[in-house]
């Protein structure tokens, strides 16, 4: 199940006639459910590769701003397909690259309780070679 799911799709672009406008590709006035699907997949796909850093995904019961941040990508994938982005759109996706950046270091969570950990979290020891002393460790605080 997609993150965000239509009606979330239609909230972010502006309303159902403004989906229309962007996901019609055939012309025929009625949005093409395999493009909305493509794009689920792509907002999907980019929000788990910076997820899967620190939690497992996709996410079982995703909040309500992994469900935004997935709609607004949504948009700017239909809107980049019809050549149809410009400099507010490219701001707005820093931000939500930003977002999901600090998602990925563990500085904003996705979900209360967090997401179960990924596989790809490990930890490690490592000794250190360094002679600890008062003189060594002065100033660092």
């Amino acid at each position: 199940m997609p993150y965000a799911e239509q009606s979330h799709v239609e909230m972010a672009v502006g309303g159902p006639d403004r989906l229309v406008q962007l996901a019609d590709w055939d012309g025929d006035g009625v949005v093409d459910s395999g493009v909305v699907i493509a794009a689920q997949a792509a907002a999907d796909s980019l929000i788990d590769s910076y997820a899967r850093k620190r939690y497992a995904t996709p996410f079982a019961n995703p909040s309500e701003t992994v469900r935004r941040v997935a709609a607004e990508e949504c948009v700017y994938w239909l809107r980049q397909a019809r050549g149809m982005v410009g400099p507010t759109e490219i701001e707005e996706r820093k931000v939500r690259l930003a977002w999901l950046e600090s998602m990925s270091k563990g500085d904003v969570r996705p979900d209360e309780p967090a997401p179960a950990k990924s596989t790809a979290v490990r930890t490690v020891w490592k000794p250190s070679e360094r002679a600890v002393s008062r003189r060594n460790l002065k100033g660092f605080c």
